[in-house]
């Protein structure tokens, strides 16, 4: 039997790496309270002990929370909590506002850490948070921009070349025999004449979906260049600069975000969430595994992320704290 410092380790997927992120939030908020028990200690230890990429999660978001910066936001909670003090608040509840508080000014400051003001300053076409635009390019096509995307354009040589920097884009294209046109994510190039197709790229990722037409996929990261040829109906995605394998889809499902609408069919509830914090201006972070793999099924209206949880805590046992409706935590 191997000992544990003999034992293999995994290094986690970005998704489970962002989930262990949010975790690490969710226990500095829930140790810096007054009333942390014992048990809740042992509860931490025994998560913290499940790799190095647990202790160090923590121990980076530990980092953040002696910031100097959280002096001021530190005295606000100091005084919201004097004024809960005040009121005729349960104790319980007054514990779930401050743990939201708590976990807000370490959201809140790792979120401006990381704010990429890079993207910004490339894009041509930028949108904000549940925000959706449509542009008509030089050439006459036509771009939508979902939430949180930025794009940059260059329309000056042989080909007619748009890179998503971020988000989600949908792009109606013009065709022109003499100017193919090209779309870049951070993974790969999808090569176009007359069609419609949607492009996110996201965290390490691209995923392409044919809405009509005929696009070609081109990985553009790993060693060995791999291609791929979709229609109408296919979607195919990129993981580590290699690409997938070519999947049917509802391609009026991928799309539906178009008419301002979140449609899933049997999809984890950790999936939903994670799409729905593309729309919400703040941050929701689900700390509960074991509900977040139960599946969801419906259809949801983005312009109103907040009743979309809504919705959720009355479908499955789910406790929420928040603060000022800029963050959300499920529990």
């Amino acid at each position: 039997m191997q000992s544990p410092e003999n034992r293999e380790y995994r290094v986690p997927s970005k998704p489970e790496q962002r989930l262990i992120r949010e975790e690490a939030i969710g226990w500095l908020a829930r140790l810096s309270d007054r009333e942390a028990t014992p048990e809740d200690r042992q509860a931490f230890e025994q998560w913290q002990s499940q790799s190095p990429t647990h202790a160090t999660a923590y121990k980076k978001i530990s980092h953040v929370w002696r910031d100097p910066q959280l002096d001021q936001a530190a005295l606000e909670v100091a005084q919201a909590e004097r004024a809960l003090d005040h009121q005729h608040v349960s104790p319980w509840r007054q514990r779930r506002q401050i743990y939201a508080m708590a976990a807000c000014l370490v959201v809140l400051l790792l979120g401006a850490m990381y704010f990429d003001l890079v993207t910004t300053l490339r894009a041509d076409q930028q949108t904000a948070v549940g925000e959706r635009r449509t542009v008509r390019l030089p050439d006459q096509s036509l771009v939508t921009l979902n939430t949180q995307t930025a794009i940059a354009m260059d329309f000056s040589g042989k080909a007619r070349r748009v890179r998503v920097l971020k988000g989600e884009a949908f792009f109606q294209v013009q065709h022109d025999p003499n100017r193919p046109f090209i779309v870049e994510g951070g993974e790969t190039a999808t090569r176009a004449v007359g069609t419609e197709f949607v492009v996110r790229h996201g965290q390490g990722s691209d995923r392409v979906t044919v809405v009509e037409g005929v696009v070609e996929v081109t990985s553009h990261v790993s060693d060995s260049v791999s291609k791929e040829r979709l229609v109408a109906g296919n979607m195919i995605e990129s993981d580590g600069g290699r690409l997938g394998q070519v999947k049917p889809v509802d391609a009026s499902l991928a799309s539906a975000w178009l008419q301002g609408l979140l449609i899933v069919d049997d999809i984890p509830l950790s999936d939903v969430v994670e799409e729905i914090k593309r729309y919400y201006p703040g941050t929701i972070v689900l700390w509960n595994r074991e509900i977040g793999a139960r599946h969801v099924t419906g259809t949801y209206k983005l312009d109103d992320p907040s009743k979309i949880l809504y919705h959720l805590t009355k479908t499955f046992p789910l406790r929420t704290a928040n603060l000022a409706d800029r963050v959300v935590i499920l529990f």
